[in-house]
């Protein structure tokens, strides 16, 4: 799927845009804030899944991209970090475009959602 990074976040309720440390809230700064981020005791991974997340995290970073191809694979696994990092309306504005607006069900207990 080619997902364009560069797409600002809003707050459906207030049509707002999301402001992630001072700064409007982009898709690219949520997933790879997902993606680094650490969630305790909510999940158990291994060496190879954290340097994998490092690896996609570097790769949607690059600042010369604004588009990326992600695997369903990766979709997934986004869907699924992304759900335990932040509150309920961010997750609904990020899955609108990771789904073209038809949102998903993904639990944390789900490692491949289709």
């Amino acid at each position: 799927m080619r997902v364009d990074v560069e797409e600002p976040l809003f707050n459906v309720f207030t049509n707002e845009p999301f402001n992630f440390s001072g700064k409007n809230a982009t898709l690219r700064m949520a997933l790879v804030a997902a993606l680094l981020g650490n969630y305790g005791d909510l999940e158990s991974v291994d060496y190879a899944e954290k340097c994998y997340r490092f690896k996609l995290a570097q790769r949607i970073n690059n600042p010369d991209v604004d588009e990326i191809d992600l695997s369903q694979q990766d979709i997934s696994l986004v869907k699924r970090l992304i759900g335990m990092h932040y509150i309920p309306v961010v997750v609904g504005a990020i899955d609108s475009i990771l789904t073209s607006g038809e949102f998903t069900l993904v639990t944390n207990n789900e490692k491949s959602p289709t």
